[in-house]
């Protein structure tokens, strides 16, 4: 496939929760610069009605917590409703923090709990090895 977004000239670092600069994709092999990104090639390439098993390898850990569903509103339909979305769509997607800032819905260390929160079924069987992971505190709030 090559190139899904095509790389600056000057790589931007000054939002790097958000600023996803590159997206390559060969075969099976993915190379991204935010982990934002994993999100976007599982709504991409895998079949909602199926289930799956997780690997997660990581030197850090970046298992953030769900959002509170009154902070998502109508995301998880509108995600499963549109699963197939362009990547331009996909990194728009907003939400309101609150009333004066509008934050980017999908980021580096949330796009695991949000996709859980709307694909339970592609997390049947879970192993994350992390490094500061810990299972007591992720499996109270986000993967049951």
């Amino acid at each position: 496939m090559g190139w899904i977004k095509n790389p600056p000239n000057r790589l931007e670092d000054d939002r790097p929760n958000t600023k996803l600069n590159l997206l390559f994709n060969r075969g099976n092999i993915y190379v991204m610069d935010n982990h934002l990104a994993a999100a976007y090639v599982w709504l991409q390439k895998l079949d909602a009605s199926k289930d799956y098993n997780y690997f997660h390898i990581d030197q850090h850990y970046d298992l953030g917590g769900p959002f509170p569903k009154d902070l998502l509103g109508n995301y998880p339909k509108l995600i499963s409703d549109n699963q197939k979305m362009d990547l331009d769509s996909f990194i728009d997607l907003k939400f309101e923090g609150n009333p004066l800032h509008r934050c980017q819905l999908f980021q580096w260390d949330n796009y695991i709990s949000l996709v859980y929160q709307v694909f339970p079924q592609w997390f049947k069987r879970r192993i994350f090895s992390c490094h500061g992971y810990r299972d007591r505190h992720l499996a109270s709030y986000a993967y049951p």
